[in-house]
């Protein structure tokens, strides 16, 4: 009895295919959109060094730090050793001149591996537009008293 009553062989009701396909057709659309328009990040295995030409180099660099002050001073980029694509070294950070690598990730970098200045760990990231004219680079050194630091680089 109960199935009878879902079971209506006299129904006068029709549907529309037309508006059935419409709907089909509109969210087929928008679900392809929505798979085209998702960008893909870039993954950093595929970066390649020579790619960043326009960072290397000389670097003046305008630093403003929370306990020392502001400085001016040069900054050095250059391509890392031999097999290691998806770092750049970044050379003379806090006016200390020793190397440090910079792990590449879209339009920037983070300081990578355990890096130290004057035997003080310190953790930082640099930033830049797609065009190279200015970079961002923001540090801080653990030590006693921690230094927080940001520069703003240009050529």
């Amino acid at each position: 009895m109960i199935l009878k009553s879902f079971k209506n062989t006299n129904s006068k009701r029709k549907v529309n295919t037309s508006t059935f396909k419409i709907t089909t057709l509109i969210l087929s659309f928008l679900f392809l959109f929505t798979l085209i328009s998702c960008e893909e990040e870039e993954d950093p295995r595929f970066l390649d060094v020579n790619s960043f030409d326009e960072l290397y180099g000389t670097w003046k660099s305008n630093e403003v730090c929370v306990q020392s002050g502001s400085y001016d001073y040069d900054i050095e980029i250059s391509k890392p050793p031999s097999g290691v694509s998806t770092y750049i070294m970044v050379n003379n950070v806090f006016e200390i001149d020793q190397d440090i690598l910079c792990s590449l990730s879209g339009n920037g970098c983070e300081f990578a591996g355990s890096p130290t200045i004057n035997g003080f760990p310190v953790e930082g990231k640099m930033t830049w537009d797609d065009t190279y004219s200015t970079l961002n680079l923001e540090y801080t050194i653990k030590s006693t008293v921690e230094e927080s630091c940001t520069s703003v680089l240009t050529k």
